[in-house]
């Protein structure tokens, strides 16, 4: 696991490495022995990459971990799944020591939580990994009102193997309607294997109309706009929250001082502070929840 082949360990047979040229053909192959081995003999004068073919069972290890190329694996993606890097090849050349590190059995993804809340105007998912070995991606997909119908919603690349804890995260704005919103995250490999998480649900409620309830002018905004409230009820307080596109917090009032024009409550909001970016504004007054999408430029 650790992209070195250690004391004890034993090389595998019946995998299969080929050699690639420039063109793109496939000029010669081998496989290897009962010890891990192999040979390929009578390559011409060109440029050449490995392809390493790897029996069922088996997951390729990272590439190039230690100083010691006789150890560590040299198949590092660089010309797509389980290749090597380019190695120009002369006449009478003998180049040793081209290997891939493999291991059995090895999970891509070792889960530990994947979890999801709703925020207003969307859902928050998050997933957290122990280990992340020979990952490609993770595609979020997601269901609306039963575990069946799921579909892809969008895509995490992969990152460097790694034994230390990963959190990544997805924020859904295409709520449809409201009800139960169903996730689950799919793991793809280099090897185009793949798993799932377990599947999350949120609870997605009716949500006031916010485009005839609440309005944001100027929007686009570049330090302070107008929030305007229509609800003639004076009862009550009026406190906001502004969110970035990530779901965090970056801003938030309580007990705003507002003003009654015309049947709204109008209050105003600066936001010079905030980096130009997308964010979603959340006013809440007594048990109502109103949610703008807010633009700030610079």
């Amino acid at each position: 696991h650790n992209g070195m082949r250690d004391a004890g360990e034993e090389g595998v047979e019946g995998a299969k490495v080929l050699a690639i040229d420039i063109e793109g053909d496939k000029v010669s192959y081998a496989t290897t022995d009962k010890d891990g081995r192999y040979m390929i003999d009578y390559l011409g004068k060109n440029t050449y990459y490995l392809q390493f073919d790897i029996p069922p069972g088996f997951k390729m290890t990272s590439a190039n971990r230690g100083i010691d190329d006789t150890l560590d694996s040299d198949a590092d993606g660089s010309n797509g799944m389980n290749t090597t890097k380019w190695y120009n090849i002369l006449p009478g050349e003998h180049l040793e020591n081209v290997d891939a590190g493999i291991v059995a059995g090895a999970l891509p993804v070792v889960w530990s939580d994947v979890w999801a809340e709703n925020r207003g105007s969307w859902n928050y998912v998050e997933w957290t990994t122990q280990s992340e070995w020979n990952l490609s991606h993770y595609e979020i997909e997601r269901s609306v009102e039963n575990t069946v119908d799921f579909i892809s919603m969008a895509r995490v690349e992969g990152g460097e193997n790694t034994f230390i804890s990963q959190t990544h995260h997805f924020d859904d704005y295409a709520l449809e309607t409201a009800g139960i919103y169903y996730y689950r995250i799919k793991q793809v490999d280099y090897n185009g294997d793949y798993e799932y998480s377990k599947i999350v649900s949120v609870q997605v409620k009716e949500q006031q109309n916010a485009d005839k309830a609440l309005s944001l002018y100027p929007n686009p905004v570049v330090s302070q706009l107008t929030a305007s409230l229509y609800n003639p009820s004076t009862d009550g307080q009026i406190d906001y929250k502004i969110y970035d596109a990530s779901g965090r917090l970056v801003l938030e009032k309580e007990k705003v001082a507002w003003r009654l024009v015309s049947n709204s409550l109008k209050f105003d909001i600066k936001v010079d502070q905030l980096e130009a970016g997308v964010y979603s504004i959340h006013v809440l007054k007594n048990d109502n929840r109103y949610i703008q999408k807010l633009i700030v430029i610079k």
